[in-house]
């Protein structure tokens, strides 16, 4: 385990704090890491299957593939060496927090492989005073504050010599990605060299939390194109065409003076096409909120709107005045 040190007033650069000795943890901290393991990438549904794009020499996936054939001192140099590669991807971001950096080389009893797993813990604040130790381990999994982690699997499926990309596969998994936050990039890519290629759940989430994000940044004062394009981007997701070409999607959906932008923004970011898979936006989806003003905002059901329980129409008065009608009888529930 070592420390990422994030750049302060008085630190130019993100640096790694290493720690030359392993860390012993006795049975109740490996089952409370294994514990966590499980929760966050198996039970929870929030880890993915990525695809391993960086390979080269100096990878991550370079460095770690043959941890088990290194002996321990060769282990926590290596080890250190990967940190730093974690400290190199955030040195060019702003703002990405400090935390601890841990490697942890395992074993699958159930599939007799090799697994290798990195995590960055994010909130260190209440950790200071407790170095690379145990108990460090212990609080940053024990404690309810600390559920901001990263953590990416390399699990080894197979033998060759030398071990290359296709005999592993990779998991990433984000504490904030459920919660709407999109994932770091610099983590999951420049760090672990990571592709979400190839993962429709991920692409499908990632597009709609995209798009909308731009959307509310370039129509923050322009509510009628804000709620258009977010009720054009529903459509689109929902629509009957299996696969979603962001080019296409942002000229059928984006006014055309704000296109190149989106394609900037959004586009920039699939380049290919994929197909849409809503499994992790549908709680997104089942709900719609409409902007009345630049502060009020109604919340409901999408079918409330969908079958008129709902209707929002400009007063034939006052064209600064919105009207809202409800229907409360037998669908009141849904409101």
């Amino acid at each position: 385990m070592h420390r990422i040190l994030p750049k302060t007033a008085a630190r130019a650069h993100v640096e790694v704090e290493s720690n030359n000795r392993i860390i012993p943890l006795n049975n109740e901290i490996k089952s409370l890491l294994i514990s966590r393991l499980v929760d966050s990438c198996g039970r929870q549904g929030k880890a993915f299957e990525l695809t391993i794009e960086k390979d080269d020499q100096h990878s991550c996936f370079d460095k770690v593939k043959d941890l088990a054939s290194l002996d321990e001192q060769a282990f926590i140099d290596r080890s250190i060496e990967v940190a730093q590669l974690l400290a190199d991807s955030q040195d060019s971001r702003i703002s990405v927090p400090g935390g601890y950096f841990l490697l942890v080389e395992a074993w699958s009893r159930n599939r007799n492989t090799n697994v290798y797993v990195i995590l960055k813990a994010e909130r260190q604040d209440a950790l200071n005073d407790l170095g690379n130790s145990v108990q460090a381990v212990q609080n940053i999994f024990l404690s309810p504050a600390q559920k901001m982690y990263k953590a990416g699997v390399f699990q080894q499926i197979s033998d060759a010599n030398p071990l290359t990309k296709n005999n592993f596969t990779a998991y990433l998994f984000d504490s904030q990605f459920n919660d709407g936050t999109k994932l770091a990039e610099y983590f999951y890519k420049d760090f672990l060299g990571l592709s979400i290629e190839g993962n429709w759940k991920v692409q499908t989430k990632m597009f709609y939390d995209l798009f909308n994000e731009t959307t509310d940044s370039l129509f923050k004062n322009d509510i009628e194109n804000r709620n258009n394009c977010r009720d054009l981007l529903r459509t689109e997701i929902m629509n009957q065409n299996g696969n979603l070409h962001a080019h296409e999607a942002i000229n059928r959906i984006v006014p055309l003076a704000y296109r190149d932008k989106y394609i900037a923004k959004v586009g920039s970011k699939f380049p290919t096409p994929f197909i849409k898979d809503t499994e992790l936006i549908q709680g997104k989806l089942s709900h719609k909120s409409v902007l009345l003003t630049g502060s009020i905002r109604l919340l409901a059901p999408t079918e409330s709107f969908n079958n008129q329980d709902i209707v929002i129409e400009t007063s034939p008065d006052d064209p600064r005045i919105k009207i809202v009608k409800i229907r409360i009888d037998g669908n009141e529930d849904n409101a």
